[in-house]
């Protein structure tokens, strides 16, 4: 369902100055100080940082049955969670040795890796697959049918670093002919951007007229659309299909475009992650369960129910959408003085 027709030749390439440098540090105050030194104790502390991509998501209750299970099986190990402001927060906490594991986007990923700071832990895997989509969604009343409807309206993204919810919309909606200016590090032309999460970016679609059109990860408004919305395609390869239909009560949606498949989000660790406990740490995470990851019961449940081995080339369609923004990442450090 991806749009066709589209052309990298005549893009110019522009840098995207991140906020890592000031509001990394500042969403990530608990974080301060070095990591993995073993306490008085003898127990070595694992630094985790997570990523908010759900605003109405407790994400470190999601997480705690994998931190249980790193602590049962790891001796002496106690994982210490924190959750950054944004995605620019995540890498840099990674980069100035304030995390040893970190849950990250794809583009964050390949960032950190490129860059020399981070390795890739693994490909997360949910329920059978490990690949996902961007969805393009409106509400089922809307007059929107296709992406150039959204001309002059508001569309709803997720963080401006986020690949299924910025960077693959935004180059889905410039594929589609509109005018998408120096998004997202400045303004589109031809219609209006508002970043914040993708569970926001659905709610402003479903509860404000003047927002059209929103570009989330598939998990964020699978369960608002009917089952006839969805591409038997994606059907197939979607671990949230299992979900589909399951919220039309909170609102109905449908689906205007989707893009390619490209594989779940990574978990990277620090490359200068000097451990004892470093490989062991890796080890249990590649080889976890999704009882050692998932817990029914719980109000959340975590998403996804293991780990495949993985590297950041794996990310092509992330990568396609980096470059044809021209979106080059500056992690706001400062030169130093002569």
């Amino acid at each position: 369902m991806t749009p066709k027709g589209s052309t990298f030749a005549n893009r110019s390439r522009r840098s995207f100055i991140t906020s890592a440098g000031v509001a990394g540090v500042a969403g990530l105050g608990a974080l301060a100080g070095c990591t993995g030194d073993p306490a008085d104790d003898g127990v070595e502390t694992v630094d985790f940082v997570l990523t908010p991509a759900e605003a109405d998501v407790d994400v470190e209750a999601q997480w705690q049955p994998l931190f249980d299970y790193i602590e049962a099986e790891v001796d002496d190990v106690e994982v210490e969670p924190s959750v950054a402001a944004d995605f620019a927060a995540v890498a840099e906490a990674v980069r100035n040795n304030q995390a040893d594991i970190a849950d990250v986007s794809p583009e964050v990923g390949i960032y950190a890796v490129e860059e020399g700071f981070a390795e890739v832990l693994g490909i997360r895997e949910a329920f059978g697959t490990d690949v996902y989509f961007t969805f393009m969604t409106t509400d089922a009343e809307s007059e929107v049918e296709e992406l150039t409807d959204a001309e002059g309206e508001i569309v709803a993204l997720a963080d401006s670093l986020s690949a299924t919810g910025s960077l693959i919309p935004l180059m889905m909606l410039s594929e589609a002919g509109l005018d998408i200016g120096d998004a997202p590090s400045g303004d589109p032309v031809d219609f209006t951007v508002e970043y914040s999460d993708h569970a926001t970016a659905r709610e402003s679609v479903l509860n404000r007229e003047d927002t059209v059109l929103a570009g989330t990860g598939e998990f964020a408004t699978m369960p608002n659309l009917p089952e006839e919305e969805v591409p038997e395609e994606i059907a197939e390869l979607s671990s949230d299909y299992q979900h589909v239909g399951t919220a039309l009560d909170e609102g109905e949606m449908r689906l205007v475009d989707a893009s390619e498949p490209m594989p779940n989000a990574p978990i990277i660790y620090r490359s200068e992650w000097d451990s004892s406990v470093r490989d062991e740490v890796i080890e249990v995470m590649l080889e976890g369960e999704e009882e050692d990851w998932v817990d029914d019961d719980a109000d959340e449940p975590l998403w996804f129910t293991g780990l495949n081995e993985g590297e950041a080339d794996d990310y092509e369609l992330v990568a396609e959408a980096l470059d044809y923004l021209g979106v080059e990442f500056d992690g706001g450090e400062e030169e130093p003085e002569d």
